[in-house]
């Protein structure tokens, strides 16, 4: 419904502006030009400014409608921006036409750094009426750490600009000067993108940007390529792209890596670039991509763009785009070696967030999917990465259930506990639900999940129907144990013995789940001779047994030994037996 809509509004946008055109580069001037003329006051727009405005001052928890604002609008918008650097400050214009206004309101966010009020200076005006900020009312949202790490200090502040007008459409422009770089830390810090500072609260559905550089700089844009001098791109995903979009003093290192039926464009500053390095970089590129189309079966587009971003300490995939960005200021060398998770995860969204979209339970598929890749890049370290993830949720992520906060606003995923919910323990969720269906009908739902979701927003309830739908079982009990509670499971051993039974030993035992978790859970026993014996015990509504026959005497009993679920580690000796909660 959503596509049809913004479908029809483009084309309404096309009769009146001109050809949006195909995304393309060129070097001259686009033909869909949109023009404000001479600023006057129009007969049929005004601005309504309350009589007393107010920039209230909003904690995380207390920004989502501000937020909902900006990131979920009903208006549309289109328009030609162009911007020019001088190797310190852009210097901007967007022209605008915006549509399908519900109400006569629309947003406007800016983002500001405390103490520099000249980082960015921006007027804006509409149907030919200047609009004086300093007069409207809004929320500002402060910046001080994510995930309980500093930050670099910066605020976000949306306007709320009101209207007296019966048209349909509005024109208008903004006109910005911008330092840059200003260099910030997480995607949430910056409105509209690093080269622009602000954002309309519209969904942009095209765009014409011409751009003019000095002598060595380049322009990197995701999905369009690095370009140097002057010229102009044009496409429907143009304006969400420049969020990931850099100018680089200095040439930009274009590599192209082929992966299962897909070429990887991989952008990296000179700078950050160490050829010493590249062959890992090209390894986690290659091996992820493989494992993703091996695992789900499926290739969501034909190139995928990867760029090396300087403007960003964190990572993050464009949404609904084949580009995803590293945030790195140094080097290579630190992604490869100490953040060899970023680039897997991000090429995971391109499958969970571009293909298809699972809300913020995109972050649990890209984690799982993630943790396949690890397991092959750095097989050594695969079983310590999945104990570290179990130790988080234990630690952080058990005061919120996967589906309350999948209810939370878009700031809150950089809380500690939300973003380990989200990420950690949906992954291991999934991991989970991999046992329990085994892998060949885990993955044939993995691929009907993307299918079914592709060009749609999915929530948890269509996540479980496809699994049912696949599976044929009922996983209410597994979706109400694992996405509706923040427990995990408790695992104890009781009325354990072991007799001599002909040449070997019987060892009986009761698996009991102090969270009463109904589950598979894998045992492994280990014997005198070094040996183990392997099997799976169902524990219904926290209650399993164990009756095995044993050639050697057990010395050890290990729950969970593939970390197969997240549960509460623990280790204790019944009868003299040692026993290891993994």
């Amino acid at each position: 419904m959503r596509n049809a809509l913004l479908a029809a509004l483009l084309a309404l946008v096309i009769l009146v502006s001109g050809c949006l055109g195909a995304t393309s580069q060129t070097s001259t001037a686009s033909s869909g030009s949109l023009t404000t003329g001479t600023p006057t006051e129009s007969q049929d727009f005004s601005i309504i400014y309350p009589e007393n405005p107010i920039i209230e001052n909003l904690s995380v928890d207390e920004s989502g409608p501000l937020l909902e604002n900006i990131y979920s609008p009903t208006a549309v918008q289109w328009g030609n921006l162009t911007i020019e650097y001088d190797g310190s400050r852009i210097r901007g214009r967007y022209d605008f036409l915006l549509s399908n206004l519900s109400e006569n309101a629309i947003s406007l966010a800016l983002t500001g750094v405390p103490d520099d009020p000249d980082v960015l200076r921006l007027n804006l005006t509409i149907e030919g009426v200047p609009v004086d900020l300093s007069r409207l009312s809004g929320g500002r949202i402060f910046f001080e750490e994510a995930l309980g790490r500093p930050i670099t200090r910066s605020y976000l502040t949306v306007y709320e600009i009101r209207f007296n007008s019966s048209r349909k459409n509005l024109r208008g422009e903004i006109t910005y000067s911008l330092r840059y770089p200003v260099f910030l830390d997480i995607p949430e810090q910056y409105a509209g993108s690093p080269l622009t500072w602000w954002e309309m609260g519209a969904e942009p559905v095209g765009l014409n940007m011409t751009y003019s550089l000095p002598e060595g700089y380049t322009l990197v844009v995701p999905g369009f390529g690095a370009f140097n001098g002057s010229g102009t791109l044009n496409g429907e995903k143009l304006l969400p792209l420049l969020f990931g979009s850099f100018i680089n003093d200095g040439p930009v290192v274009v590599k192209n890596v082929p992966a299962a039926g897909i070429n990887v464009t991989v952008y990296i500053p000179r700078k950050q670039y160490n050829p010493l390095h590249w062959a890992d970089l090209e390894r986690i590129v290659k091996l992820s991509v493989e494992t993703y189309v091996n695992t789900t079966g499926l290739r969501p587009f034909s190139d995928i763009h990867l760029v090396v971003n300087p403007d960003f300490t964190g990572s993050f995939m464009i949404d609904g785009t084949n580009s995803a960005v590293i945030g790195e200021r140094r080097g290579i060398e630190l992604i490869v070696r100490k953040r060899t998770g970023s680039i897997p995860h991000e090429l995971a969204h391109i499958w969970f967030a571009g293909y298809a979209d699972f809300k913020y339970f995109n972050e649990g598929f890209a984690t799982y999917m993630q943790s396949l890749a690890l397991k092959r890049i750095v097989p050594a370290r695969f079983n310590a990465y999945l104990e570290l993830n179990e130790k988080s949720i234990v630690e952080y992520g058990r005061s919120i259930s996967i589906h309350d906060a999948m209810s939370e606003n878009l700031l809150d995923l950089r809380k500690l506990n939300v973003s380990t919910v989200l990420y950690t323990k949906g992954a291991f969720t999934l991991r989970s639900l991999q046992f329990v269906l085994g892998d060949e009908t885990f993955y044939r739902g993995l691929h009907e999940a993307l299918v079914r979701c592709h060009g749609a927003e999915c929530g948890l309830a269509d996540v479980e129907g496809i699994f049912e739908d696949v599976s044929g079982e009922d996983l209410d009990w597994f979706f109400g144990e694992w996405f509706n509670s923040t427990l995990l499971p408790d695992y104890t051993v009781e009325n354990l013995t072991v007799t001599n039974e002909g040449d070997g030993y019987r060892l009986r035992f009761r698996l009991v789940d102090r969270s009463n978790f109904t589950m598979p859970v894998q045992v492994r026993v280990v014997t005198e001779d070094a040996k183990f014996v392997d099997t799976t015990v169902v524990v219904e509504n926290g209650l399993g047994s164990v009756n095995m026959t044993l050639e050697a005497k057990p010395t050890m009993i290990v729950i969970d030994p593939g970390e197969w679920m997240a549960n509460i580690n623990r280790k204790f000796e019944v009868e003299g037996i040692k026993v290891e909660v993994d």
